[in-house]
This record gives C-alpha cells, structure tokens and sequence, in this order.
C-alpha cells in the first residue's frame, strides 16, 4: 500500500526506479551476464583487421568482376559506349564529364592497342569539337589519358 501511495503521489518513473534497483540488488547477480575475457585488445583488434582485409579483398574481387563485364560489353558495341559518353556530356554536369571521360578510358582499355587510343581519342575530340566551351568536360578527357585535341 505504501508502495502504491508512493507512486500516485509522487514521481512514478523515479519509485519505478528505485523498485527495479533494490530488486536488482536483492538478487546478487550482475545486471549484465558477461563471461570473463578470453582475448586481449590486440588479439581482439587483430582480428578485426583481418575481417577488414577479407572484406576489402572481397570488393575489389567484385569490383573486378563488374569491370570486366563492362569491358566485354563496350568491346562487343563500342558505338554504344560512345553514344553513352556523348549522352553524358550532353548533360552538362562535371560529375557526368568525368563518367564519360571513365566510360571513354574504357573503350580504350576494351578494345585494346593502337585501334582503342584510336577509336577513344576519336571520340574525345569529337565531344570536345562539339562543345569547345566545357573546360571541366576537356579536364576530365585530360586527367583520363585521352587525347582530345
């Protein structure tokens, strides 16, 4: 009864509190189970950096994985990558000038030699032809390695 009196006359969540401290400390165990540590903070940190390189190494595997398809489907329509490239700068944004200077690096890369610079220089000269004025656009065929005057 005095309990009750206590939580309807007065703060109801601090007598809910105190309640659940002395039932916590009536019964002696912690309010947390833990098992004593059996590794210490470097083995503990060891193998975190292990998980991180599997993981990372995982990445790249994909990221390799998705570079070469796309490589094989620009090899197998290089005018799509091209049309793709000129889609992208048409756009008129910088983050799509440095994708069609990317996409334009990997037509190279795909088709491969002399006929890759070739085929990738071509079209980079005829973006930067069709629009003399993007600065950005002619930095990013710059920063790719293509050949765009």
């Amino acid at each position: 009864r005095a309990l009750m009196r206590r939580v309807l006359e007065d703060d109801a969540a601090a007598v809910r509190a105190e309640t659940l401290a002395a039932m916590r400390n009536q019964s002696g165990q912690p309010t947390w189970p833990a098992n004593p540590g059996s590794r210490t903070l470097e083995e503990l940190r060891e193998l975190a950096s292990a998980k991180a390189d599997q993981r990372k190494k995982r990445e790249i595997a994909a990221e390799k994985r998705k570079l070469k398809k796309r490589l094989a489907k620009i090899r197998k329509d290089p005018a799509a990558a091209i049309s793709d490239a000129e889609k992208l700068v048409q756009s008129r944004s910088t983050d799509n000038y440095l994708k069609a200077a990317r996409l334009l690096a990997e037509l190279r890369e795909a088709v491969g030699g002399e006929e890759g610079s070739r085929i990738a220089d071509q079209a980079a000269r005829k973006l930067a032809k069709k629009y003399p004025t993007l600065s950005y656009a002619k930095r990013a065929f710059k920063e790719q390695g293509l050949n765009y005057r």
